[in-house]
């Protein structure tokens, strides 16, 4: 399929080599999950989309790239030790993640490491706005923690925070329907727990009622990524139609241009990988225990 407009002015704007003034450009990690200092992952489009078969390391990618950053969108700043954590049947030793990033004008080498038991160099490393989006973890509405006994009739909502139209409308163009409202509602049962609400053809209907790719893609709208971000979405694809995953990738295209954002995103779908050009597609190979990172794969190569 022929590359997308939002994809080709994406491309243009990235190859003038101007902008994106917090830019990553590679990830390195050591003793973590069966990876060793090479190869080292480098960031050549400003979507780079992850591929490979499942264990081979694609979510630990996204994982040692938030852990290099502050990230200024969060009230408590996440550690690699977040990440990597160690359990009764994982101990993490002699392990590094270093990283070679862009701060305006200055190009700057940072790590973090963890020689025995504790990490360290977390304090020296930049601040950007780092946005982690698991979407194979959303879970439908009903099977929640909670969310059970919110569905009853005679529970009132109590307050919303509706989608403006341009995030309604992104939510129209991903999905292939034309919504009239989104909101995401509270209830006087619980002022935390909230539930997706959108009104179609002038029919309102929660999360509790929707299909899992409407309730997907509401849930990552939702997020505020601010300008020069970097984007971390692991499944990008979940629960979301072919053609609906174009579609959002293509949005993903806009924004990162618009705002001058980093995306990193895993998947398994080929239509994701055709959305992108070559250069932002890597496919990490396992072969003997041994990790390759190929770049500009094909959709077909990659799936097969």
């Amino acid at each position: 399929m022929p590359i997308s407009k939002e994809m080709r002015l994406l491309a243009a704007k990235w190859s003038t080599g101007t902008g994106w003034p917090k830019r990553l450009n590679w990830v390195s990690i050591q003793s973590i999950r069966g990876w060793t200092a090479t190869p080292r992952f480098e960031l050549r489009f400003p979507i780079m989309a992850v591929v490979g078969e499942n264990g081979v390391g694609k979510s630990t990618v996204l994982q040692a790239s938030a852990s290099v950053y502050k990230s200024t969108l969060e009230s408590r700043l996440r550690f690699a030790s977040d990440f990597f954590p160690d359990t009764p049947w994982d101990e993490i030793r002699e392990a590094e993640v270093s990283a070679e990033v862009m701060q305006g004008a200055s190009v700057l080498s940072t790590s973090v490491r963890k020689p025995t038991e504790r990490w360290r160099g977390n304090p020296e490393r930049p601040e950007r706005p780092v946005q982690y989006i698991d979407l194979s973890r959303i879970q439908p509405v009903s099977a929640r923690t909670g969310y059970t006994r919110l569905a009853n009739r005679l529970i009132k909502e109590s307050s919303a925070t509706e989608f403006e139209d341009s995030r309604l409308a992104r939510l129209s163009r991903i999905i292939g329907r034309s919504y009239m409202q989104a909101k995401s509602a509270l209830t006087e049962a619980d002022a935390e727990r909230s539930v997706p609400v959108i009104s179609y053809q002038g029919v309102p209907y929660s999360g509790f009622h929707q299909g899992a790719g409407e309730t997907t893609a509401f849930e990552f709208l939702q997020a505020d990524i601010p300008r020069y971000a970097l984007v971390l979405i692991d499944e990008i694809e979940s629960s979301l139609h072919p053609k609906a995953q174009r579609r959002l990738v293509r949005d993903l295209a806009d924004k990162c241009r618009d705002l001058e954002l980093q995306i990193i995103l895993t998947t398994h779908s080929p239509y994701v990988l055709d959305e992108l050009p070559a250069e932002g597609r890597a496919y990490i190979l396992e072969t003997g225990g041994i990790r390759r990172i190929i770049y500009g794969v094909s959709p077909e190569f990659a799936m097969s």
